[in-house]
């Protein structure tokens, strides 16, 4: 069941997608693409299907739907790819690192690193 969900947050950052809706509620109109993709599981997949059963009739403390544990393991999944590109450019013979920074509508310094490495 974590392998499926950790799959649907996969899905939403790869694609730049919202995670939260209005609603937080499965079943609820408008809970945000996280939980929609929760259901759909939940139409064709057995494990889903008995997850969110033991959720709704409170069978299980633990579901790991809320957003806490969206913002979890959307991090995990940062940091891994941190990781990644840190070990590649490690290993890299010649890199370029370019900065650039501008305000947003905030007034906040938004900045941009771009990291350009030779693989051979």
């Amino acid at each position: 069941m974590l392998l499926r969900i950790m799959f649907v947050v996969k899905t939403l950052a790869r694609q730049n997608l919202a995670f939260c809706g209005s609603s937080g509620k499965i079943g609820e109109d408008g809970n945000g693409n996280f939980l929609s993709f929760i259901e759909i599981l939940a139409d064709f997949d057995p494990v889903m299907i008995e997850h969110l059963r033991r959720f709704k009739t409170r069978a299980t403390r633990f579901h790991y739907l809320i957003n806490k544990i969206q913002n979890e393991l959307t991090a995990l999944l940062a940091n891994e790819i941190k990781a990644m590109i840190i070990k590649k450019i490690q290993g890299a013979r010649y890199y370029s690192v370019i900065i650039d920074c501008t305000p947003d509508i905030s007034h906040h310094e938004q900045m941009t690193v771009v990291t350009r490495c030779v693989d051979v």
